[in-house]
C-alpha cells in the first residue's frame, strides 16, 4: 500500500526560528490545493510527528535536529523524499 502513496516532494530546512515564517508562507499559498504541509521542529511529541509524517504530506518544513533524530531513528517517510532543500 505505501507504494501506491506518493513521497515527500520537498524538505525545507532552517536552523533558527525563521522556519516559522516560511512554514506560514506555505501553509497560506497551498491553503487551496491538496498540498500538504507540515512542520517538524523540536518540542513536538514523537506520536504527532509520526502522526504527521504518516499523512504524507507533500512539504515538510522543519530543523535540521529533529529531522536528523527522525531519520537515524529509521523514518521511511523522510528517506523517500524527493527534492531536500536547505535555506
Amino acid at each position: 500500500m505505501d507504494s501506491l502513496m506518493p513521497a515527500t516532494g520537498a524538505l525545507v530546512l532552517f536552523k533558527s526560528r525563521s522556519w516559522l515564517h516560511v512554514f506560514d508562507h506555505l501553509k497560506t499559498v497551498a491553503k487551496d490545493t491538496d498540498v500538504r504541509v507540515v512542520p517538524i521542529i523540536g518540542g513536538m511529541s514523537m506520536k504527532k510527528l509520526e502522526r504527521l509524517l504518516n499523512a504524507r504530506p507533500e512539504i515538510i518544513v522543519g530543523t535540521p535536529g529533529r529531522l536528523w533524530e527522525l531519520m537515524s531513528g529509521g523514518e521511511k517517510h523522510l528517506v523517500e523524499m524527493a527534492l531536500p532543500v536547505r535555506l
